[in-house]
């Protein structure tokens, strides 16, 4: 294992083509989130001088010998293929294709666990993306980006592809948010495909790599920038919890040197600093966006996420304790037994839930459907007189 940026590497990720230009931004995310990175190239080594390049396990290697795959493969738990070529026909089926196989098969044998192919060109790749679904049913992902802009390094000289995809992206986002279908149309199709970084088909691909629960399947250019628009939002949201529990920690260590008769107060600030943030480990179903529409809708405007994630946390429990006292109201009324034509007795199994077996779940709550209030006393004010006299 090695060290990189701080991180302690520990699960072995294997990028085939990473010495080019969308393997190398492969191999730099993936450093950078503490994995040890390995990679396969006809050339080998990087011809990069960048920092990072020293810290890939770099092997030379033929994936139309497959061969030359076993050594880089001892050991690696995922494999990301940024191996791609354009040129005749007969030439882009041997590398898109043939090449592709070859490394997908050789690694389902060797007990690989996912496998991620980034899939740009379009001739020789059918073959290759139902070879993996085929091999890795559970593990497999295609990315499919189109054209993918950024910096590319020509030996010293770097070319920013970005001053024309950054721009086009933007303008497609806008133009073509909702005419997706058209992408689909014979030939035509690609020219509606938003263009994409490079760093989001990097770290998306580094997810579907990583992640265990990332998916299997094809993703296309609008599901990379929505997976790299939620990995981005969550990694601002880890930053935002390591700032809070580093502050936290700077908190406790002046109260160690503050008098006792300040320990007390300062010992329950550090407490909800705490509990503030260890809401940012957790990812409730209900989304902050929505939590936020309808604090909005109520009049309240929240600028901190961590208060956002109490009252989505709150709520989502409110909702799902609501749900299982309605469906045991739905089950008490309908446990009555009922006779049929031959006067056999038998019980209806299906469950018809009604609003009124919500309305008595939400009572005992002290929320009244018909009288509806933000704001009680006490759980019993917004029952009506008939619920508290039950």
């Amino acid at each position: 294992m090695r060290t990189y940026n701080g991180c302690t590497q520990e699960r072995e990720l294997l990028v085939l083509g990473g010495n080019g230009f969308v393997g190398s931004h492969v191999c730099r995310e993936a450093l950078d989130r503490g994995l040890s990175v390995a990679s396969l190239s006809r050339s080998g080594r990087s011809s990069l001088h960048d920092p990072w390049a020293s810290n890939v396990t770099w092997h030379k290697g033929n994936l139309l010998s497959p061969e030359s795959l076993k050594d880089a493969l001892d050991g690696v738990t995922s494999v990301i293929s940024c191996v791609g070529g354009f040129g005749s026909n007969s030439y882009m089926y041997k590398i898109n294709g043939t090449a592709n196989i070859n490394a997908i098969r050789a690694a389902s044998e060797q007990g690989v666990k996912r496998f991620v192919y980034v899939s740009a060109a379009d001739f020789g790749v059918r073959a290759a993306e139902t070879e993996l679904l085929t091999k890795f049913p559970y593990g497999g992902v295609i990315l499919r980006p189109g054209f993918i802009y950024g910096t590319r390094s020509v030996g010293s000289v770097k070319l920013p592809l970005g001053v024309i995809g950054s721009p086009l992206e933007m303008r497609y986002s806008q133009l073509f948010q909702h005419t997706r279908p058209l992408n689909q149309l014979p030939l035509v199709g690609p020219l509606f495909t938003p263009p994409v970084n490079v760093t989001a088909v990097a770290n998306v691909a580094v997810r579907a790599a990583t992640d265990p629960v990332f998916p299997p399947g094809i993703v296309d250019v609008y599901g990379i920038q929505r997976y790299n628009q939620k990995s981005n939002t969550a990694r601002v949201s880890n930053q935002y919890r390591i700032s809070e529990r580093e502050k936290m920690n700077h908190n406790q260590n002046q109260n160690q040197n503050q008098q006792s008769s300040e320990g007390s107060r300062h010992d329950d600030d550090a407490a909800l600093t705490e509990f503030l943030a260890s809401l940012m480990d957790y990812t409730p179903t209900i989304p902050d966006e929505l939590v936020e529409h309808y604090l909005a809708k109520s009049g309240f405007q929240c600028p901190d996420v961590r208060l956002i994630r109490l009252v989505a946390v709150a709520t989502q429990k409110f909702v799902s304790e609501v749900a299982t006292d309605a469906l045991q109201q739905c089950k008490a009324r309908q446990a009555s037994v009922v006779k049929d034509k031959r006067d056999k007795q038998q019980k209806d199994k299906r469950l018809i839930l009604t609003m009124e077996d919500l309305s008595r779940a939400l009572r005992e709550y002290g929320v009244n459907v018909k009288h509806q209030e933000y704001f009680a006393d006490s759980p019993s004010t917004g029952l009506d007189p008939a619920s508290r006299e039950e």
